[in-house]
């Protein structure tokens, strides 16, 4: 009897779990996902499945994006026979474009900002490249940047746009092609003043560059090579590189270290902010083996030991995982055989005890090429 009663009342609690759950799901926004069949968008409900067509036409090498605060996707539609994409903003909520024909053709590299209000771009006409700025509310674009230099024999460039941790700062690489590689270096822009400082390596051919930005971002630690290629056809070189600090707005320049041959890693700053980087040296011993028969050991207990190693900050999903921005739910696609023994992907969307929706994947087709993914949201949700 009194195990009969434990188990109602178990079920009896599993069931106002489950109204509760339910019923928060009701008060909240569903997540979206963005699923492509063929050239057709659809926008699945995360908590029913239910889907709903983006009235928008695709061509098959059209490809898609999220923006990152999930107002718009931009479409990229080849331009013409070059290797260039022409783009355009498409409002999901109002499905309408941002502009009747495109923002722009000839583009070779976009970047948001975080919060989705400017769109930058870069054109090239194959001599000289232009980075634009492109503000979403007010449908309005400007030049921030431009080559000037770049001919029909040594062509300029931009690559690597990236924005420093807060957004503050814009940085990409300019090139100029020369026999047999590239001459590159680092430009930093202020997106506020469009002020900008300009970082080269002792020596630019092949030269790349990762700035570590400082909590506050008033400067950036760099680790710069003395040499990257010794020639455009053997692209090996000794030299390990220096770390240097750079303050943001000056370009004021300070080298760190003078060892060439000596490795540094895990260069950081520290939450104090101070600057810290491990050097790493490297001892060549020889000994006879009447030596090595007699070298003295150490008390474990004055042995320095690593320090232990945190999954704190690891977060680690399968590649076929597509988190949610709700955390109880997500996606993924995986391989099964169908009825008649032939191997098919299917995506499924739902929890490990609710799946709300599953489709198979067209056959001979990347995933990553059709599952678009969520939305992006700001709305917090619960872990139930």
């Amino acid at each position: 009897m009194f195990s009969r009663l434990c188990v109602l009342f178990l079920l009896f609690a599993m069931m106002i779990t489950i109204t509760a759950q339910e019923n928060t799901i009701l008060d909240q926004p569903a997540p979206e996902f963005l699923l492509r069949q063929d050239n057709q968008l659809l926008l699945i409900n995360g908590y029913t499945g239910d889907t709903t067509p983006v009235p928008l036409e695709l061509e098959d090498r059209d490809k898609v994006e999220w923006s990152p605060d999930g107002t718009y996707l931009l479409v990229e539609t080849p331009d013409g026979d070059t290797h260039r994409e022409c783009i355009n903003l498409y409002d999901v909520s109002k499905n309408s474009w941002i502009q009747s024909d495109t923002i722009s053709c000839a583009v070779e590299e976009f970047l948001f900002l975080p919060d989705g209000s400017q769109l930058f771009y870069i054109t090239g006409d194959g001599f000289n490249r232009v980075l634009w700025q492109f503000d979403i509310a007010e449908n309005k674009t400007e030049t921030i940047f431009a080559t000037t230099d770049g001919d029909e024999q040594y062509s300029q460039g931009l690559s690597g746009l990236r924005l420093s941790p807060s957004g503050k700062y814009l940085y990409f690489q300019q090139y100029q092609w020369i026999m047999g590689g590239t001459l590159n270096s680092l430009v930093v822009l202020n997106q506020d003043t469009l002020d900008k400082i300009r970082v080269d390596a002792p020596r630019t051919y092949y030269a790349s560059y990762h700035p570590i930005w400082s909590p506050d971002e008033e400067w950036f630690l760099i680790k710069l090579l003395d040499e990257y290629v010794t020639s455009g056809t053997l692209p090996r070189t000794n030299h390990l590189g220096d770390v240097y600090l750079i303050q943001s707005e000056t370009g004021e320049q300070y080298r760190l270290t003078h060892t060439p041959t000596i490795q540094e890693r895990d260069i950081h700053w520290t939450d104090d902010g101070e600057v810290s980087f491990t050097e790493v040296l490297m001892n060549d011993i020889t000994l006879t083996v009447a030596e090595a028969k007699n070298v003295e050991g150490i008390p474990i207990d004055k042995i320095i030991q690593p320090e232990p190693f945190s999954y704190e900050n690891e977060i680690f999903h399968s590649p076929s995982l597509l988190p949610s921005p709700d955390p109880n739910y997500d996606a993924s696609y995986s391989g099964r055989r169908d009825e008649d023994g032939n191997h098919v992907q299917v995506f499924i969307i739902g929890s490990y005890r609710n799946i709300v929706f599953e489709t198979q994947l067209p056959s001979g087709v990347e995933p990553e090429s059709v599952l678009i993914g969520w939305r992006p949201t700001d709305y917090v949700y619960p872990q139930g």
